[in-house]
């Protein structure tokens, strides 16, 4: 560290740092001339100044906006991976977690439920709480048999880890649940919420369950519209049912 910045690069070096945080034009300012954000990405050119193999970051995006975390986020990544340098990052952030990081490992209550890769994390689940801690997840009932698993939505493929045969719960993702206009239909939407490129739909089905469907913008549906459901995922995370483990 200290040979570091007695170097003759030192100011290069700083430069550099500030240019990845967009500080380049900011580096005579004091913190006290810089705002809440400014001062978040001042942190994270320091940490990232020394050129130490290890580095950790403790919520290094939080105080910024959103368009400037995806950003920053994007190009933390590429650094660490063009200069082989390893981060341990602490964040309550999902989106960001899954951007940045190689292997992702879910705490709760100081013990690891699970580490993985983003994708092994979202789509496979070592526990319940990991399904609905990460991304929004719903519970189906269903029978697991040689064909995949019977649900009141449809037949969903095997899933993982495979339950064998009998009843499990099935982990139904909003991207998972497609509805579509039927006034023969045995579902009620009785909710929605509009996220900009799409709306998040809440469905009644007709044994009384709710489950959450993700749909585009263009397929606006109003409450009370009456809907036929359909599952269409190539893989599910599934734990054995509740009401047969009592």
């Amino acid at each position: 560290y200290t040979t570091l910045f007695r170097s003759p690069d030192r100011r290069s070096i700083v430069q550099a740092a500030l240019r990845l945080c967009e500080l380049g034009d900011l580096g005579t300012r004091y913190p006290h001339e810089l705002s809440g954000g400014q001062n978040q990405r001042v942190a994270l050119a320091r940490a990232l100044a020394p050129g130490y193999p290890i580095i950790l970051l403790d919520e290094p995006l939080a105080s910024l906006d959103a368009d400037l975390r995806a950003q920053l986020s994007g190009d933390l990544r590429r650094l660490l991976k063009e200069s082989g340098r390893t981060a341990v990052l602490v964040t309550h952030d999902q989106d960001e977690a899954f951007q940045i990081a190689d292997r992702v490992g879910v705490l709760r209550h100081g013990h690891l439920e699970q580490i993985g890769t983003p994708e092994e994390i979202y789509h496979a689940p070592a526990t319940r709480f990991v399904a609905t801690f990460v991304g929004e997840a719903d519970f189906l009932p269903g029978v697991a048999r040689a064909d995949g698993i019977h649900t009141e939505i449809g037949v969903f493929p095997d899933g993982h880890p495979c339950p064998g045969r009998g009843c499990v719960d099935v982990v139904v993702r909003p991207e998972y649940v497609q509805v579509v206009p039927d006034l023969t239909g045995q579902a009620v939407v009785t909710a929605r919420r509009f996220r900009g490129a799409g709306f998040l739909y809440e469905i009644r089905l007709r044994s009384g369950r709710c489950l959450r469907s993700h749909q585009p913008s263009t397929h606006s549906l109003p409450t009370g519209t009456l809907v036929s459901v359909h599952a269409t995922c190539r893989r599910v995370a599934t734990f054995t049912a509740l009401d047969s483990q009592s």
